[in-house]
C-alpha cells in the first residue's frame, strides 16, 4: 500500500483542524468555541468523516463517544475542553470484539480444521499488519484527531505506526453502542474496499502464505476444486520406514518413503504444491 503524500493531509481532520481545508472555506475549528457539542457537529460536517461514512456504510446515529475512538491521546491532551479519554479503553474492547468475529467467520468456513490450526488462521488475521492494511484501505487516518506534533510528524514521516490500534477502537465503540452486527458490518466493509483496492483475496492470501504444506494445499484443493487429498499409507517395513501416497480425485499425485507419518505428509503436500501436480 503507498503511504499517504503530503497533498492528501489537506483531506484530514487534523489538518482541516489546525490549518483549514482550501477546498472548505472557514472550515478550521474555531477555537473560541469550547462546547464539545458543538465540535463534534463541526466534526461530522467535514468532508473526510461524510466519505469514511459514506465508504464503510455506518447507518447508525454516532453520538460524541465517538471521538474517543478516533482521538489520539496527544489530541486528548492538548484539547482538554472537549473531556475526551482517548481510543485505549475502546481498543481493548475492540481487540477482543476482532476476535470473535474472525473466530466466528473462521468456524463456518473451515469445517476440516482443528483447533489449532483456526487459532494460527485467527493470529494472522488479526496481527497489527493485517490491521494496517485494512485501516489504510478505508482511509482511517483520514478521521483520526491528533495533537499538533503528532500531526506534524506524520506529515514528515508519511505514516501512522499506530493507524492499526484505531481500527480496534472504532470496532469497540461499534460494538459497545449498538452490538456485534454492526462491528461486524464495519469488518467486512473493510474487508471488501481492500480486495477492491488490492485486487487480492484478504483471506486467502494469509491462508496459503501462513499455514504449513498440508493445511496449505487443502486451501488451495477447496478453492479449486471443493475437494481435499488423502493420504495412504503403505507397509511398514523393519526399519520402521512407510511409503505414504497423496491421493486426489482417485489419482496419486505423488509418494514418498521415509520415517515420521505427519514429517513424509507435510513433505508430501509441499512437493505436490511446488510441483502443482494437482493441475496436471
Amino acid at each position: 500500500m503507498q503511504k499517504t503524500t503530503l497533498g492528501q493531509y489537506e483531506k484530514a481532520l487534523s489538518g482541516i483542524f489546525y490549518e483549514s481545508d482550501p477546498s472548505d472555506s472557514g472550515s478550521r475549528w474555531p477555537k473560541n468555541d469550547l462546547n464539545p457539542a458543538s465540535f463534534f457537529t463541526w466534526y461530522k460536517q467535514r468532508l473526510p468523516f461524510q466519505m469514511f461514512i459514506q465508504k464503510i456504510g455506518i447507518s447508525r446515529p454516532l453520538d460524541i463517544s465517538f471521538l474517543d475512538a478516533v482521538s489520539h491521546t496527544s489530541f486528548v491532551h492538548e484539547n482538554r475542553f472537549l473531556n475526551l479519554c482517548g481510543h485505549e479503553r475502546l481498543e481493548f474492547l475492540g481487540d477482543s470484539v476482532l476476535s470473535v468475529i474472525v473466530s466466528n467467520a473462521l468456524y463456518d468456513w473451515h469445517p476440516e480444521m482443528d483447533e489449532g490450526m483456526l487459532s494460527k488462521l485467527r493470529s494472522d488475521y488479526v496481527r497489527k499488519e493485517s490491521l494496517l492494511e485494512l485501516a489504510r484501505a478505508i482511509e482511517l487516518e483520514n478521521i483520526i484527531l491528533l495533537g499538533k506534533g503528532e500531526y506534524l510528524k506524520w506529515q514528515k514521516d508519511g505514516e501512522l505506526p499506530y493507524l492499526a490500534d484505531f481500527f480496534e477502537s472504532i470496532l469497540g465503540y461499534l460494538f459497545y453502542s449498538f452490538g456485534l452486527a454492526e462491528a461486524q458490518k464495519f469488518f467486512f466493509k473493510s474487508v471488501k474496499s481492500y480486495q477492491q483496492q488490492m485486487g487480492s483475496d484478504f483471506f486467502a492470501i494469509r491462508s496459503r502464505c501462513h499455514l504449513d504444506p498440508k493445511t496449505q494445499l487443502q486451501e488451495t484443493l477447496l478453492a479449486h476444486y471443493k475437494e481435499l487429498p488423502s493420504y495412504k499409507v503403505g507397509a511398514i517395513d523393519k526399519n520402521e520406514e512407510m511409503t505414504i501416497s497423496l491421493i486426489f480425485r482417485g489419482k496419486e499425485l505423488a509418494s514418498l518413503t521415509g520415517k515420521g507419518r505427519k514429517h513424509i505428509e507435510r513433505e508430501l503436500a509441499k512437493l505436490v504444491l511446488d510441483e502443482k501436480t494437482y493441475l496436471k
